[in-house]
């Protein structure tokens, strides 16, 4: 792998873009459910099942797409996931019946996943050791910013041109950073690293492999521990300011944008406070514990605006932290381009677990205790964190 003496932040950037459009494949169907479903005659379920299909395809291959990706190359996997994100964006706007449609978000969810295993890496492979760490930490804010942008944009695309129109401006987007990244690799010097096409015996082995070997299994974990309460907490969060701090939707929609900003400060600084002595185990340390206290104070207390305000900045900022220290502690934790490409795939699978069961965790515990209840969830999993990052920081000796 190339030594590079300066970064080249054109390649960086395009494919931290790549990242926000992959963010957005599960963030754009949100906003145009009711239309959605009325298309094409789908039942809740059915909607449902479009969202979390992306999930389901990394919760089940994460780890054979790290195994692929070694296998074919960065690039390539690259390629493979715009251009056919993009082909399955544009079909999905143009389908015409439920199943061609749900079938277009499984090939995006293919494309999600090959983008959150294979752009993280080759955006280490385009920085210097020295901006290695930021670089990774803005790879941590992509999807809290991709889904913010789809909040905020999706309105004004929707009213121009209906649902089909916001999942036309999405595919034109991948596949423009498609062509925009091809050509920036290609002026890079980027060098390719391949291996062999894996078998079934070889997938079979390299989730034995990721689940024996240590620290990268233990930071696919820490990833599920802040995937998990991430997007439960922003959804019900949505829910508790509407229902009982009295606010309108539109107030609580603009807020909750407003505050992914709060997040992307945070993990855009993770690389800024690593390099000034934070550790892995101090970092995720207070996250948890930030995430916990002022978790337990919204949903619990009956707070004066400005200090439920100031909690929530809290609880972002922490959730902030967490993607940031995860990602900029893989180079020290799998230093070769395989090594990497199974730690990629194992934290694409376990984020997916999280991303999956955290909001159907938090409904079933909302309807047993309500919101003390909902607090209680958010610290159980901030105390698995906390073990699990202790547990990381002793296997690799951080």
């Amino acid at each position: 792998m190339i030594e590079r003496t300066r970064t080249v932040w054109l390649v960086v950037l395009l494919l931290f873009g790549a990242g926000l459009f992959a963010a957005m494949q599960f963030a754009k169907l949100a906003p145009v459910m009711a239309d959605v479903r009325s298309a094409f005659g789908l039942s809740a379920v059915g909607a449902g099942f479009a969202v979390s299909v992306l999930g389901l395809v990394g919760l089940v291959f994460g780890v054979a797409a790290g195994a692929l990706v070694a296998a074919i190359g960065q690039k390539r996997a690259m390629m493979i996931a715009l251009f056919g994100g993009a082909l399955a964006a544009a079909l999905g706007a143009m389908a015409t019946n439920g199943p061609l449609f749900l079938a277009t978000r499984l090939a995006e969810g293919a494309s999600h996943l090959l983008i959150v295993v294979a752009a993280p890496a080759l955006m280490t492979a385009h920085a210097t050791r020295k901006d290695t760490p930021f670089v990774l930490a803005l790879w941590g804010c992509f999807f809290g910013i991709g889904i913010g942008i789809v909040s905020q944009a999706a309105p004004f695309i929707v009213a121009a041109g209906g649902w089909r129109a916001l999942m036309g401006v999405h595919a034109a987007l991948v596949g423009a950073t498609g062509v925009a990244l091809a050509i920036a690799l290609r002026r890079s010097g980027h060098h390719e690293e391949t291996a062999a096409l894996p078998r079934v015996a070889d997938i079979v082995a390299a989730h034995a492999r990721l689940y024996a070997s240590g620290a990268p299994f233990l930071l696919a974990m820490l990833f599920a521990a802040y995937t998990l309460p991430f997007l439960a907490v922003l959804t019900f969060l949505n829910r508790h300011l509407i229902d009982v701090q009295g606010w309108d939707a539109a107030a609580a929609g603009t807020f909750i944008a407003a505050m992914t900003l709060v997040n992307l400060a945070a993990t855009l600084a993770t690389g800024w406070l690593v390099g000034l002595g934070m550790t892995l185990r101090s970092g995720m340390v207070l996250a948890f514990v930030t995430l916990s206290v002022a978790t337990a104070m919204v949903f619990t207390l009956a707070l004066p605006a400005w200090l439920m305000v100031a909690c929530v900045i809290a609880a972002m900022a922490a959730f902030g932290l967490m993607p940031g220290l995860v990602f900029v502690h893989v180079p020290k934790i799998a230093p070769t381009p395989a090594l990497a490409a199974m730690t990629y795939g194992g934290i694409a699978q376990f984020g997916n677990l999280g991303t999956f069961s955290g909001t159907p965790l938090m409904a079933a515990f909302l309807d047993f205790g309500g919101w003390p209840a909902a607090a209680l969830l958010v610290a159980l999993v901030s105390a698995a964190g906390i073990g699990i990052s202790l547990a990381v920081a002793r296997a690799a000796r951080l």
